[in-house]
């Protein structure tokens, strides 16, 4: 659901709630600031005071590179988890993002950007609490009386395409894809949609931990039923909610899961409209797509046909009762973070509690920023650039892809595993990844979305139609290679297989990932290994699939192709025998493949960059280490995390990279340069006998 605008926004890395109308203090105590309250001035990016003397590097590496932070820090209220790098950069942003749309909010316009009344005026929305418990009155009774209204299961589905536009992604979800077999087109894409749980395997799982959750789901129903008075009483509430988990099971169990959608080729069935209707035919498609703007759409990828097909079946087995009680249900779930505060504090217990393990909700401040970002995320960016980016550290960073890039292709003249016309080719893709570094060239235009400074849930609904519009108008229509698919002030950077590019917002382009005045060995064990990780996505088991021009296409000779899969099959093993969440959870080698190959990746091409730019050079030593050994501390301490176990918990079950001890000690196992800098002997911890090497 590319468009869907999250109502409760909770940052993960690779990474919202009611209080009255005034906000806390942006600062105050908190054990997070007293440790860390100047990593974002640090002119060196690593931290000797944290690390961790009592262990030996060669046997746990993570613990001695964060062992000592890990020892002092305290997650904060309202979180689930705190990375040293991550979080407290996005800390530091929120508090200059918070300055600037304060400013706005009060009508101090500074800095100048086209759509600061906007900004202001959507926060403002947000933090009166007021407010909205008095709209919450009129507008949750209004959205269940539409449904009242519904008089067939034609009008229910062909009116779906009003509720998908609104953020409730009840079934199914539409959106503008690139066409995987013609990078240069815009075509709809038809998903899955409309679990109340993270993901299938929280229904289709068996063991005690998954049970306990669902019964534990079941309950957070029947209770939201009753808060919004959808069943009359206790009992029906109880009864309705176990049907509603039935039926979302159902739909679970046929759904692909995360590890099998990892495969683009699984997710892409150009079929068009008329296929559509041979996998659901009961469905009223025609008045679907005519409701969503698109009524003649010819150019139509199914993400999952055989989701489709079932959900045809159950959709004709529930009554049309049944289905308006559950879309009632649906449409509670998608506002409740903006509806009166019993629901949204139902909503924070099972959704905060219960599944990240959280005690207490954020600042409201935090949510309403979080929010109106996700509302208008390229406006604020557009401020965020005014205040924070140095045009330096722009071409700082183009100079150090090239760096990569040149390593990158040394390394594909020796893979000995590697015939040459796959060479010729993989060069060929390298040579054409385009590199977008800190913003847009072109900011949003968001003159099309009406904000009201009254009404908060409105706004909500009405950002979510604004991006559903802005989405498929797309289809059909020419890729738009300038648009960014990440704001300037996320904290993060992503490739895109399709159109071939990394991506590395201005809010990554900071300590402890990178600075002007940091060492080389800092830079390059941080902001470097994220290029290198970034890159390497293009040549991961999924990215590899993909042409220079972003289609899928299979450009690997077989022997080769076979050859890769052993390579990676090598870490599916390794990553399968980690476990988290204090020894009860495994992790999947096959889930996080792709972002274990581009962490290996990431940090052998990085130090191979580090290795030659350093020629020449006189290092300075930092608390006794030289600059190699610097470089690896960076790197590590750009993971050190400490999470909540039920958070760790959900994080295995639904996101695709490795925990950070892994993302750190499952790469430096098999980087040989580490062993060499340390002087680990071969069998410590570290530094086993047997590598996995993939690039």
């Amino acid at each position: 659901m590319r468009w869907f605008l999250a109502i409760i926004a909770v940052t993960f890395i690779g990474f919202t709630a009611c209080t009255k109308k005034n906000a806390e203090p942006v600062t105050g105590q908190n054990p997070v600031e007293e440790v860390d309250k100047d990593l974002a001035h640090l002119p060196v990016s690593i931290d000797t005071r944290i690390l961790d003397a009592s262990v030996s590097p060669c046997d746990d590496f993570y613990q001695y590179a964060c062992g000592n932070w890990l020892k002092q820090i305290e997650i904060p209220t309202g979180k689930p988890r705190w990375s040293r790098s991550f979080d407290n950069i996005n800390q530091d942003n929120q508090n200059t993002i918070k300055t600037v749309v304060d400013n706005y909010s009060s009508g101090k316009i500074e800095p100048a950007t086209p759509f600061a009344t906007k900004v202001g005026d959507y926060y403002s929305a947000c933090m009166d609490t007021d407010s909205i418990e008095q709209s919450a009155i009129k507008f949750l009774p209004l959205q269940l009386a539409k449904i009242d209204k519904i008089e067939s299961k034609n009008e229910f589905i062909s009116g779906l395409a009003g509720w998908h536009s609104r953020g409730v992604s009840v079934f199914f979800a539409l959106y503008a894809e690139q066409d995987r077999g013609d990078a240069r087109q815009m075509i709809g894409t038809i998903d899955r949609s409309g679990l109340g749980l993270p993901d299938r395997d929280y229904y289709t799982k068996t063991d005690e931990d998954s049970l306990q959750l669902k019964k534990e789901y079941t309950a957070h129903v029947g209770r939201l039923l009753a808060l919004a008075k959808i069943s009359p009483d206790k009992k029906t509430s109880e009864a309705t909610a176990s049907k509603i988990v039935a039926f979302e099971t159902k739909m679970a169990e046929k759904m692909l899961t995360i590890e099998q959608r990892r495969d683009p080729l699984s997710t892409y069935h150009l079929v068009g409209l008329e296929g559509l209707k041979g996998m659901a035919a009961d469905l009223n498609w025609d008045a679907y797509f005519e409701n969503s703007g698109h009524p003649d759409l010819k150019q139509l990828s199914v993400a999952e046909p055989d989701y489709f097909k079932a959900l045809n079946a159950l959709l004709a087995e529930q009554t049309l009762d049944e289905l308006k009680t559950y879309l009632k249900f649906e449409v509670v779930r998608a506002y409740a973070s903006a509806l009166n505060k019993a629901i949204t504090d139902e909503s924070f217990d099972f959704n905060g509690k219960t599944l990240l393990g959280l005690q207490e909700q954020q600042a409201r401040w935090k949510t309403c920023l979080e929010s109106t970002e996700g509302a208008l995320g390229e406006a604020i960016g557009e401020a965020f650039v005014k205040l924070k980016f140095n045009e330096e550290s722009r071409t700082r960073t183009r100079q150090m892809i090239e760096h990569l890039r040149t390593a990158v292709s040394e390394n594909f003249k020796g893979l000995n595993w590697m015939d040459e016309p796959t060479r010729v080719m993989a060069q060929t893709k390298l040579a054409k990844i385009n590199n977008k570094v800190g913003y847009p060239e072109k900011f949003r235009d968001y003159s099309g979305l009406d904000v009201d400074r009254q009404h908060y849930v409105d706004n909500i609904v009405s950002a979510n139609a604004f991006e559903r519009r802005r989405d498929l108008a797309k289809v059909g229509k020419q890729v738009d290679r300038a648009e960014w698919g990440m704001t300037p002030q996320t904290v993060n950077a992503y490739y895109s297989p399709e159109m071939n590019e990394i991506v590395f917002p201005a809010a990554i382009l900071q300590p402890p990932f990178f600075h002007l005045t940091s060492p080389l060995a800092s830079n390059f064990g941080g902001i470097m290994m994220v290029i290198g990780h970034e890159t390497t996505h293009a040549f991961d088991d999924s990215g590899r699939k993909y042409d220079e021009l972003g289609n899928l296409r299979n450009w690997w000779s077989l022997p080769v192709a076979e050859s890769f899969k052993t390579r990676a099959d090598c870490l599916v093993k390794q990553y399968d025998s980690y476990v988290v969440a204090d020894g009860t959870v495994h992790l999947s080698g096959q889930k996080t493949l792709g972002e274990n190959i581009a962490d290996l990746g990431g940090l052998k091409l990085s130090w191979v960059a580090y290795q030659k730019a350093k020629q020449g050079m006189t290092e300075k030593e930092i608390g006794g280490l030289n600059g190699d050994k610097q470089f690896f501390v960076a790197f590590a301490q750009g993971w050190c995390t400490k999470a909540t176990v039920a958070f760790e918990k959900y994080h295995a079950k639904t996101n695709v990279h490795s925990h950070p001890k892994y993302r750190v000690n499952g790469v430096v196992v098999n980087v040989p340069g580490f062993q060499q800098t340390f002087g680990c002997s071969t069998g410590s911890g570290m530094a086993p006998a047997n590598r996995c090497e993939v690039w």
